[in-house]
């Protein structure tokens, strides 16, 4: 036993020293060297967004001694961590399970009305600002039978997420706060480049410890993996593992491709999570509860939901409930001239999207084609309400067509009445 503590405590020891004396560019190169990828996933792992009650409260359950072990929360007497975000269909949650059981467990939260967590403490409004679709990689928890089987939940965990973010999700970034201790591995091994020069201090949402704020463009990693790890050996070869390899493993959703999101909530197992068994209700502030209920905007909702604020807390924010989307359309400038625009967010009566055309005028009334899928699209007519400098433009939507409202009406009824939880929910209370 002393003789294993010793081969502990030189080895931290060789490993600080070098930390201190190489080179950042050497010394990741090295740790990219160092890494072990799975070759192959064995058929008792599975990969999966979470969907029933009992996958959720593994993941939660999961995540909170996790977090205890490590200073990031405090016990709670329901033996989950269950934050706001988890709430909203801008976040999913995804598990990966080992013969049943769920053994690693991370969130990715898109920009929504409540942000991202790490909005607090790091200023992520360059990338808003042009448009970009940015989530939060949170809630990242692997079971510790498993932290050191050569990283087999956790590259398997990685992969699924980078897909998902960028062919299910809409994402264009991730941003991540990592205790500092480790950020060099996130920006060794998954390539992230740091937001601030400086970390936090304290980050409440991990109990007050010190965070480092790390960004990911998504449509670069690829391109980026294949340039560090593109030489190396199949065994360190991380970009074959993320980028070429195919796992029966990894289960993706099926859904049209024009949706980004995963709505799982109804009203029973919102209030299980978070006014039964935790809560996380009774610390929303008026405007969350107001967005909450805009998303979920039936009466069997607005039971489990707070009650909400007076109206004059509420006279400036906007009232009309949006999907997030992403689907090709068209603006017609002319008869026979038109520019691309792709739709991120849309309501009833408004759009928002990126382009790289400019030149709208808003006082004028454009046609639009929106693709509804392979072969259906809506037609609008609508005007320019603000375009910024990076290509993104607001429209408000003047007539619209019955393809259109069909839509919407679509996304809402989606939204408020989705059968993937009910159907397992809540066998039995607890």
């Amino acid at each position: 036993m002393k003789k294993n503590s010793s081969s502990i405590r030189i080895r931290k020891l060789t490993r600080s020293a070098l930390k201190k004396a190489l080179p950042k560019s050497v010394l990741y190169g090295l740790y990219r060297r160092m890494i072990q990828v799975p070759q192959t996933l064995p058929e008792e792992l599975e990969v999966q967004i979470a969907r029933t009650q009992e996958d959720l409260s593994a993941a939660f359950a999961l995540l909170h001694d996790r977090y205890l072990s490590e200073g990031f929360m405090k016990p709670h007497l329901s033996g989950m961590r269950v934050t706001k975000y988890h709430a909203l269909p801008s976040t999913t949650t995804i598990v990966a399970k080992w013969k049943g059981e769920v053994v690693g467990t991370c969130s990715i939260i898109r920009s929504s009305g409540f942000g991202v967590p790490l909005e607090s403490i790091f200023d992520i409004s360059a990338f808003k600002n042009k448009g970009m679709r940015i989530g939060e990689v949170s809630s990242l928890a692997i079971h510790p039978k498993f932290s050191g089987k050569h990283g087999l939940v956790l590259f398997s965990l990685c992969k699924y997420l980078v897909h998902y973010s960028i062919n299910y999700f809409g994402l264009d970034g991730a941003v991540i706060a990592v205790n500092p201790s480790w950020i060099d591995f996130y920006r060794s091994i998954f390539l992230f480049d740091n937001l601030a020069l400086k970390e936090a201090p304290e980050y409440s949402f991990v109990n007050g410890a010190p965070a480092v704020g790390a960004y990911l463009n998504l449509h670069s990693f690829y391109e980026e993996l294949l340039k560090n790890y593109g030489h190396l050996d199949d065994k360190s070869n991380l970009h074959r593992f993320m980028a070429k390899m195919q796992f029966d493993n990894l289960k993706y959703p099926t859904r049209e491709a024009f949706k980004i999101s995963e709505p799982i909530w109804t009203p029973t197992s919102l209030d299980h999570f978070f006014n039964k068994r935790t809560e996380v209700f009774k610390d929303l502030s008026p405007i969350e509860i107001h967005q909450l209920h805009l998303l979920y905007n039936t009466q069997e909702f607005r039971n489990v939901l707070p009650p909400l604020p007076d109206k004059k807390v509420l006279r400036y924010i906007r009232s009309e409930k949006r999907f997030d989307i992403e689907t090709p359309a068209r603006v017609f400038v002319s008869p026979v001239e038109h520019i691309a625009l792709t739709v991120h967010n849309v309501s009833e009566t408004g759009l928002f999207g990126i382009s790289n055309a400019r030149g709208l005028r808003s006082n004028q009334h454009y046609q639009l084609k929106v693709a509804l899928g392979p072969f259906e699209h809506a037609e609008l007519t609508a005007s320019l309400v603000w375009e910024n400098s990076s290509g993104g433009m607001a429209l408000k939507i003047h007539s619209s067509c019955k393809n259109w409202k069909s839509f919407i009406q679509q996304l809402d009824t989606e939204l408020i009445s989705h059968p993937i939880i009910a159907a397992a929910e809540l066998s039995a209370e607890g």
